[in-house]
């Protein structure tokens, strides 16, 4: 699916990953087992920076997220995407943090206090 989705003109890797994770999420979409850790993070600014931050990623680059989901949850690294994009927008932000409401917070490596 990732690879037809690809096809898609203006459709790039990343949004075929999103898509297969909305198609999992609303429409309950279940690909082949062994098609799951195919299923890559959209890594977006949000995603970057929360892995990065959080000191699951060397850097906050695309490639490196990506590398970051698969080596902690290489069965699905999809499934990283939404925790770590709701993080990014809602506590661990650009300009300012607000780690205190945040569920990782006592585990991340940025966290201030």
């Amino acid at each position: 699916l990732v690879d037809t989705l690809d096809g898609v003109w203006g459709v790039g890797p990343g949004i075929a990953h999103m898509v297969i994770l909305l198609l999992w999420d609303d429409e309950k979409y279940r690909p082949a087992e062994h098609e799951l850790c195919e299923v890559d993070v959209k890594a977006d600014t949000h995603v970057r920076r929360v892995f990065y931050r959080a000191g699951l990623a060397q850097d906050q680059s695309e490639q490196a997220s990506i590398a970051a989901a698969r080596r902690w949850h290489p069965e699905f690294p999809g499934l990283l995407d939404w925790p770590a994009w709701t993080i990014g927008r809602k506590w661990c932000r650009q300009a300012q943090r607000n780690c205190w409401p945040c569920a990782v917070s006592r585990h991340c490596a940025r966290n201030p206090d």
